[in-house]
């Protein structure tokens, strides 16, 4: 050999594959999604792609489908939630039973949210649900300049508030979680948030 080991071009060889190229997976809404590459995303970073070998050489060695590249990720789930691009919306992560959440912010590099962060709002299963059904009604209301509940097509449903409606809107919809997370250390220091709701749970994001 001149100077390469076998281990190194059998990693060359597997991470070059067309099947394993041709699909990536992706945790989004508590669900294990298989992406077809091919069908989403207009490429990676330069930055992104470097950090992201030595885990893709894994993958191809060891068989397994790799983790969707930022942008696929971000086209897919545009996809599902029903818009037409990404524009001012970025990847926040939930909990290793969420996933992705496609929150509104700025971006990084890798499409995760450059400023923010989110945590789950803990509370009585009455006071979320509760809470979720305001925040249905509010889309059917009179237009909030300080605050913008959206519907996407998943069915999540995310309320966007500015510095001014943080604290009014959690003591108007009179939900003690809401309060609470907002005693937190993120909530203090929030200038706007958003508030996710997918399936049974919450999520408070910090733009």
């Amino acid at each position: 050999m001149n100077g390469l080991r076998p281990s190194v071009l059998a990693l060359a060889a597997l991470a070059s594959s067309p099947a394993l190229a041709d699909e990536c997976t992706v945790r989004v809404n508590a669900m294990d999604v298989v992406v077809n590459t091919d069908l989403f995303g207009e490429g990676a970073t330069l930055r992104e792609d470097v950090l992201s070998w030595p885990r893709r050489s894994l993958n191809a060695l060891t068989g397994t489908l790799p983790t969707c590249a930022s942008d696929i990720t971000l086209d897919f789930m545009a996809g599902i939630e029903g818009l037409p691009n990404t524009d001012g919306y970025c990847l926040a992560e939930g909990d290793a039973q969420t996933g992705w959440l496609l929150v509104p912010g700025d971006r990084n590099f890798r499409g995760r949210c450059a400023v923010s962060t989110c945590q789950q709002i803990n509370g009585a299963a009455d006071d979320i649900v509760g809470l979720t059904n305001r925040m249905a009604l509010m889309l059917y209301g009179e237009p909030d300049p300080n605050s913008q509940v959206m519907a996407h097509a998943s069915g999540v449903m995310i309320m966007t508030l500015g510095r001014d409606a943080i604290q009014d809107k959690a003591e108007e919809l009179g939900s003690a979680a809401l309060v609470a997370a907002l005693t937190t250390p993120m909530g203090l220091s929030a200038t706007a948030l958003s508030v996710v709701a997918v399936g049974g749970s919450m999520w408070m994001c910090n733009r």
